[in-house]
């Protein structure tokens, strides 16, 4: 593992192995452990990929520079540092939420370099959305009840399974970024005058030829999943995925159907 803090932008990033690279982009309010602690298995027998792990702005340790107000300014400094650091390498991307949201504008600026995507449950800019209600399908008994009530509200907001061995896996992966996260960032008026792109990153009839991936979940009342099954006309590879008993956190929830289906894309990308 690599562990460095890009001087010129100020992004935290973590490398491991080595070949073609793939850039991982984790959720809102968290930190790139979110991501690496249950992706790097599956690279176990899948030799010839190097992984970056990014801490965007605000988040990790990635420092924001003062006067950021926008997503068009945190894709900007994702962007030179993704310059700096692959130059005109080809790379492929997974995001998830948030992450998929900033994936969808690294596509859209570097088209040409971009193998494959995977994006999870990501947030799409459309004026009205069809997202389905919260449900609870599972609570052990008194699981919020011992909790820090900031931990139980996001355990309890961001989880259909609200179990156990999903509150385990919520506390190891999912709760020490959000301990770093900037909160005076997040809750600043970027939420609402700032979340979404100044551009489209899907205009009508434009078309991507990458190998994509688009998994969501049939009960995430947070991005839903009915308004995604448009991105297979901007992906003629694409394929689309609903995966059932799980809402937004469906790599905690779906754990093996979600890395038996990344496993599967990452071989496509071996293929090609």
């Amino acid at each position: 593992m690599n562990e460095v803090i890009c001087e010129r932008t100020g992004i935290h990033f973590e490398c491991y192995g080595s070949g073609h690279p793939i850039v991982i982009l984790h959720p809102l309010a968290t930190d790139l452990r979110s991501m690496n602690s249950w992706i790097e298995p599956i690279f176990s027998e899948l030799p010839g990929f190097k992984r970056i792990y990014i801490d965007y702005p605000a988040h990790g340790y990635s420092r924001i520079k003062d006067g950021t107000k926008t997503t068009d300014k945190i894709l900007e400094v994702l962007l030179e540092f993704l310059s700096q650091e692959l130059g005109e390498k080809s790379f492929s991307m997974i995001g998830f939420s948030f992450g998929g949201y900033l994936a969808q504008g690294i596509l859209a600026a570097k088209e040409s370099q971009v193998r494959a995507i995977c994006l999870m449950s990501p947030p799409l800019k459309l004026e009205n959305r069809a997202l389905p209600t919260k449900e609870v399908f599972k609570q052990d008994p008194g699981i919020l009840s011992n909790l820090n009530p900031d931990i139980a509200a996001a355990f309890e907001v961001l989880m259909v399974n609200q179990t156990k061995e999903n509150l385990e896996r919520f506390m190891n992966e999912f709760q020490p970024g959000r301990e770093l996260a900037d909160r005076s960032f997040l809750q600043s008026d970027w939420r609402t005058k700032g979340y979404h792109f100044s551009f489209h990153p899907f205009p009508p009839e434009k078309t991507y030829p990458q190998t994509a991936l688009i998994l969501t979940a049939k009960n995430d009342h947070i991005c839903g999943y009915k308004d995604h099954f448009g991105l297979l006309d901007h992906f003629p590879n694409g394929t689309y995925v609903v995966l059932g008993n799980c809402g937004h956190m469906m790599q905690i929830e779906q754990r093996e159907k979600v890395t038996l289906l990344i496993g599967n894309w990452i071989n496509e990308i071996i293929i090609e």
